[in-house]
């Protein structure tokens, strides 16, 4: 195998588990009523960022934990 192969196998895998994360998300805002910003305090990660991830603008190499 090549290593562009490999490469575009493990970015796809990675596309793919970010997806999963953000419907989960989702789910989990939608099933318990929970605003993004409340989640974003409870979780302790950034609202900015974590809105953004959840717009596709961020990935989860880019969190930042509110210190």
């Amino acid at each position: 195998m090549e290593i562009d192969s490999i490469k575009t196998i493990i970015s796809t895998n990675l596309n793919q588990t970010e997806d999963v994360i953000r419907k989960d998300i989702e789910n989990l805002l939608k099933n318990y009523k929970i605003e993004l910003k409340s989640l974003s305090k409870m979780i302790g990660v950034d609202y900015v960022w974590l809105k953004d991830y959840m717009d596709g603008k961020n990935n989860l190499y880019d969190f930042s934990i509110i210190g």
